[in-house]
């Protein structure tokens, strides 16, 4: 009977481990795709020398790709110089 109980102990300790193991993966890779989609939207924005066109395409691409919002702020001096531009993207 002991060796019954240890064994069922330690099939459900290893079946905890899996979830969390795959918990662990998944997220890994949800992170790592939302990096992948930043860069590529930072350098198409860069490309378009922030044109407003190309950000409004992005944001509706955003929202097709499962993403919540996708917030971008452009920071612009006197002069119409673009000086920083800063960008979040919700899942």
């Amino acid at each position: 009977m002991k060796g019954a109980i240890e064994t069922a102990f330690g099939i459900i300790v290893m079946a905890f481990m899996v979830i969390v193991g795959t918990s662990y993966i998944t997220a890994s890779l949800n992170t790592q795709r939302a990096q992948n989609y930043h860069s590529a939207v930072v350098a198409e924005i860069e490309a378009s020398d922030f044109s407003d066109d190309v950000i409004n395409e992005l944001k509706t691409k955003a929202k097709d790709n499962g993403y919540t919002s996708l917030t971008i702020n452009k920071q612009t001096s006197t002069s119409g110089d673009i000086i920083t531009e800063s960008m979040q993207s919700i899942l």
